[in-house]
């Protein structure tokens, strides 16, 4: 009551705030007082808060014929709960206001459906000049074909409706309850916002159950499964239609199944705890064996080391040439064995990825490692001489 004050009062051009300014400080506190005492006495407990329905009211839902294809009226239920979860219409208004013109059934590349809805004026999005709109269109594609298929539904749907009125018009009709008729199960008259209003209500008469269903129920239910999946807030709010992603935070809360299992875990419950600890081992071993595959790839790999510069060729080529086993110093991963010619391969020492071998001629070689900075001082050691036999005549 005091938002819905506060957003007139700016409409009409009132300059302070009577939430935020000062000069109605002690308003709000008697306001927070008051809002205390009524606490205290037991009120704002909301008994009635709307609740996710769960995967098995929902498989009892169809199990019990209040969802399908054989009549009207479930019919028009299983269209509510599309609508409702698909392109995130709200409970009663949005439902109301939407017509066939507003649809459109289309067909993809690979065969199959999907159905738009252009979106109108909305409680978050009115119209305007500065009109707010989804960035992506509200939209429910087709899956097998089967019995639960929202696109297979929704047109079965629009054929059901009496001649003149398959393509325009409101987009819930008037139930007719002994239809004469296999091919028109709705009357040309509107179906008026309260019973839209009831559909939840009645649907869930079939169930066992104390909580008390609406149609927001079904709303809950579309954000609880997204947020199972895993889905960021931004793209849930392109499905529900919320301004800001703030919005969502009434709807951060745990279904009654995982209530159920973490009761059943803090009181010690057997079967439950068995099977988590079967899931933590699990895990636990998945990560044991990439750990363990990591380090097997590190000790395949063969460390680099700094190989001191090699000044003259002609005294690689003389050690080489009178000892074919020839390795160089501080390097052990050189190939210990060269061919006796002027040509010498090179392989890969130590890569993070394989690197094609090359064969160089008459040249010279540095050899640096990553880590030579860090790496401590290699003790010197003494050079051998050798007798270099060159070609020229001085």
């Amino acid at each position: 009551m005091l938002s819905a004050i506060e957003r007139y009062l700016k409409e009409k051009n009132y300059p302070l705030s009577i939430v935020r300014s000062r000069e109605f400080h002690s308003s709000q506190e008697i306001l927070n007082a008051k809002a205390i005492s009524l606490r205290q006495q037991g009120k704002g407990k909301r008994p009635n808060k709307a609740q996710p329905i769960t995967p098995e009211e929902e498989s009892a839902l169809w199990e019990k014929g209040q969802l399908g294809d054989f009549n009207g009226k479930v019919l028009t239920n299983v269209n509510f709960k599309n609508l409702t979860e698909q392109l995130g219409f709200r409970g009663r208004q949005e439902h109301y206001d939407a017509y066939v013109e507003d649809v459109i059934i289309r067909q993809r590349e690979d065969g199959t459906e999907v159905v738009e809805f252009r979106e109108g004026p909305t409680k978050t999005r009115s119209s305007g000049l500065t009109i707010r709109r989804r960035t992506t269109p509200q939209a429910m594609f087709s899956t097998d074909g089967g019995k639960s298929d929202p696109v297979r539904l929704f047109k079965l749907w629009l054929s059901k409706r009496p001649e003149g009125m398959k393509n325009t018009g409101p987009l819930y009709l008037s139930i007719i309850n002994r239809p004469k008729s296999a091919d028109v199960w709705y009357t040309k008259v509107r179906m008026g916002q309260n019973t839209i209003g009831n559909l939840m209500k009645s649907m869930a008469s079939c169930l066992r159950t104390n909580k008390k269903l609406t149609n927001h129920n079904m709303r809950k239910t579309l954000v609880s499964k997204q947020k199972k999946s895993g889905q960021p807030r931004n793209v849930i709010c392109e499905i529900t239609g919320h301004a800001r992603e703030s919005s969502l935070d009434d709807y951060d809360e745990i279904d009654e199944n995982h209530r159920k299992e973490l009761s059943h875990i803090i009181s010690g419950y057997k079967e439950v705890s068995n099977e988590n600890q079967a899931n933590e081992v699990s895990r636990q071993n998945t990560a044991n064996e990439a750990s363990n595959q990591e380090i097997a790839v590190q000790h395949k790999r063969t460390p680099l080391v700094p190989i001191y510069h090699v000044q003259q060729q002609g005294q690689m080529h003389q050690a080489m040439g009178s000892n074919p086993g020839f390795q160089p110093a501080e390097f052990s991963g050189f190939p210990p064995r060269f061919p006796l010619q002027s040509q010498y391969r090179m392989e890969a020492f130590s890569c993070a990825a394989p690197v094609p071998s090359q064969n160089y001629t008459g040249c010279t070689f540095n050899f640096f490692s990553r880590d030579s900075q860090n790496s401590p001082p290699q003790p010197q050691k003494k050079r051998r001489a050798y007798i270099i036999e060159s070609d020229d005549e001085d």
